[in-house]
């Protein structure tokens, strides 16, 4: 019995390590209106640098560059990386990130 319960704690304790390190809160948390946009822009951009493919991304010079791009107001004056991208769940829980593209200028 008490192999059982030791077995069980152990289980118990992995799960639970491995739940947490998948644990996406800060960067889902980023995505709702109540966060302040400086915040959750500091997180998304953090989040989007930690992948090897925008290690060096400079919202500095995205931000501008975009702007430029689009004639509709919500992404010509956006200043916020939420107004551009969401993301969704898989049914695995894995996050599947996304961006909105507008018409661009020229293009119709």
């Amino acid at each position: 019995m008490k192999k059982l319960i030791g077995a069980l704690t152990v289980l118990l304790a992995v799960l639970a390590v491995l739940i947490s390190a998948c644990s996406s809160a800060p960067f889902e948390k980023a995505f709702k209106p109540e966060m302040e946009a400086d915040e959750s822009n500091k997180i998304l951009t953090e989040y989007c640098q930690g992948c090897h493919l925008h290690k060096d991304f400079d919202p500095g010079k995205h931000v501008p560059k975009v702007q430029k791009a689009y004639n509709n107001p919500k992404y010509s004056s956006a200043s916020e990386c939420r107004g551009c991208h969401s993301y969704e769940k898989t049914f695995l829980m894995d996050i599947r990130r996304t961006t909105h593209w507008p018409v661009k200028k020229g293009s119709l």
